[in-house]
């Protein structure tokens, strides 16, 4: 998966739901993965800018991207 599928799939997300990322496809997207400072930052910025915010679900090896409530 490439930045622009990803931007496409999360374009189906409805408002106040997310889009669930296993880490290793995190990592594809914004390496070097989660645990590294840089591609969170990068991955916050990504998502934000598209009106989602992040969160990383350690329980579920994911993070999500949920989309803000207000968002279309």
């Amino acid at each position: 998966m490439d930045h622009e599928e990803f931007e496409a799939a999360l374009r189906t997300v409805q408002p106040g739901q997310y889009a669930d990322i296993p880490y290793e496809i995190f990592e594809m997207l914004f390496p070097p993965g989660v645990m590294d400072d840089d591609a969170k930052g990068a991955a916050y910025a990504f998502a934000r800018a598209r009106g989602f915010r992040i969160e990383n679900r350690p329980d579920k090896h994911a993070v999500w991207f949920v989309r803000d409530a207000n968002q279309s």
